[in-house]
């Protein structure tokens, strides 16, 4: 029987994909609450909500009774001026690629890379891409990414193995989008 719908987490921008096992990876930015009647006493200051994280980066699950739980892989506190943008989960869910980036004092993104981290507490992420990136997608066999990077005008893709190496731009001067690997591509 299907379970009904729930809300596990809320932010200004929630992304989630779904692992082999079922399980979600959640991307949460600009943490909010629900319901203002259930927030921890804790997170109450001066008579209003404070937030316990400005964003993180989750793994959700649901039980048989549909009672969320989040797991989280890595938080960062409400006052940081660093960002979680976008996530892509590796093919064998044990990693996920992270477009990282910083906000300024009026609280506008701007994104400085991309990590790729493994999907438990505690793991040091490993830088794999500098600069204004975005979209990153990763080959069916889990040894490189795809992303989009902008320079100038130009919104062009590149490739990176998935331990930082070997960056290399496909295309030049485009205005590229959600680049995917295709099959004739996977072995290449």
């Amino acid at each position: 029987m299907p379970l009904p719908p729930r809300e596990i987490v809320r932010g200004k921008k929630v992304g989630l994909q779904v692992l082999p096992d079922g399980r979600a990876v959640a991307l949460v930015s600009g943490f909010q609450f629900g319901d203002p009647n259930t927030i921890p006493p804790e997170y109450i200051k001066d008579g209003r909500p404070v937030p316990p994280i400005s964003c993180g980066i989750m793994v959700a699950s649901v039980n048989d009774q549909a009672i969320p739980s989040m797991n989280p892989i890595v938080v960062l506190p409400p006052d940081s001026v660093e960002t979680f943008d976008e996530i892509a989960v590796s093919p064998d869910g044990k990693q996920v690629a992270v477009v990282v980036g910083q906000k300024d004092e009026k609280g506008v993104h701007s994104t400085q890379g991309m990590v790729v981290m493994a999907l438990q507490q505690g793991s040091p992420p490993m830088v794999v891409a500098q600069g204004s990136v975005s979209q990153p997608s990763w080959s069916p066999d889990g040894k490189r990414l795809v992303y989009i990077k902008t320079q100038g005008d130009n919104t062009d893709i590149f490739i990176v193995n998935a331990d930082g190496s070997g960056e290399r731009q496909l295309t030049k001067g485009g205005k590229y989008a959600f680049p995917k690997f295709s099959p004739q591509m996977a072995d290449k």
